[in-house]
């Protein structure tokens, strides 16, 4: 069977749906903070950390913006030159790209040969903090260093922090083999799921990639998939959990990745809260495996109430 595609139009129109999931994302760390998730923190609280008060209002500003082109704009797909007119777009990060361009007394695409060497790595930056952090990086390299693995090592802290406050299990390497990963993958996202629609989905699963998918709209499957299986089963002491969110044809089975563009979208949520994306991606045994997966879900949860009504109320016929 033919698998159904999204048109330009379909897909703009449900993603700019998408935006006002950017206006949330500081009311999400609070969420995210009472359900018992903070590790995301220690990442931004280093960002923030090379920031005077004001850069840090202005980089609180930037990071909604980001998150609202992350959801607002579909991807991965290519689009024309007149389509790509027609895609959301910020206009506070504009005026900041205009700011650096002017700071630089040239456009972007020209940095390089204006700036030859490191200077054109953090003279790309718009958000003051950030920008900040790389000009630091280049010229403070050892000093960099060491503020890195303090942040690395808080973030640690952290986890095992909300990990033994909230959860009891085996923290040791026992049990830690490609297939218990995986039986502990579908063990939790079978009962933690569940609730919120999502089913094991045979028929789109393959061997060693696990689909959980959820019926939303007449052709189309909102699913969980995992990205990097080879970094989440095969790494020996700790593995990856990246997660896909993406919505798919029905009769569309396996990994997106492989799939035609538009055919499919992805909804790349794990990136708009700071810091969401580095606290809950690596796990050391399966009991860190489990509450990463808890992590992504209430992070779903608190966005899915606009996202599926966008998914709903946008008409996805061929």
């Amino acid at each position: 069977m033919k698998r159904p595609t999204l048109t330009f139009f379909q897909a703009n129109e449900l993603c700019r749906k998408l935006v006002p999931i950017g206006n949330a994302i500081w009311r999400f760390a609070e969420q995210l903070r009472a359900e018992g998730y903070s590790a995301f923190d220690a990442y931004n609280d280093f960002v923030e950390s090379f920031g005077a008060n004001d850069e840090i209002e202005v980089h609180r500003l930037c990071a909604v913006e980001q998150a609202k082109l992350r959801l607002g704009q579909p991807w991965p797909m290519k689009y024309s030159p007149d389509e790509r007119k027609l895609l959301y777009s910020s206009n506070l990060l504009s005026e900041l790209h205009a700011r650096r361009d002017a700071e630089n007394d040239c456009p972007a695409s020209e940095i390089d040969t204006k700036y030859p060497g490191v200077d054109a790595v953090w003279r790309r930056e718009f958000d003051p903090c950030r920008r900040n952090m790389v000009r630091f990086q280049i010229s403070q390299r050892t000093q960099y260093q060491l503020r890195f693995a303090e942040f690395v090592e808080r973030q640690r802290l952290m986890l095992e922090g909300e990990i033994r406050t909230h959860l009891s299990g085996d923290t040791n390497q026992a049990g830690f083999e490609m297939e218990d990963r995986f039986a502990k993958y579908q063990e939790v996202m079978d009962r933690a799921f569940k609730p919120h629609g999502f089913r094991y989905d045979k028929q789109k699963s393959r061997d060693e990639f696990p689909v959980f998918s959820k019926h939303l709209t007449d052709g189309w499957d909102l699913c969980w998939t995992l990205q990097h299986t080879d970094m989440f089963a095969l790494t020996p002491k700790e593995g990856c959990l990246a997660p896909n969110l993406d919505l798919r044809g029905a009769n569309m089975a396996g990994d997106a990745d492989k799939a035609r563009s538009r055919e499919f979208l992805f909804f790349r949520y794990q990136h708009i809260v700071p810091g969401f994306g580095s606290a809950y991606w690596k796990f050391r045994n399966l009991t860190e495996l489990e509450w990463a997966i808890g992590a992504h879900l209430c992070l779903y949860k608190l966005m899915s109430p606009i996202l599926e009504a966008s998914i709903t109320s946008t008409d996805l016929a061929p």
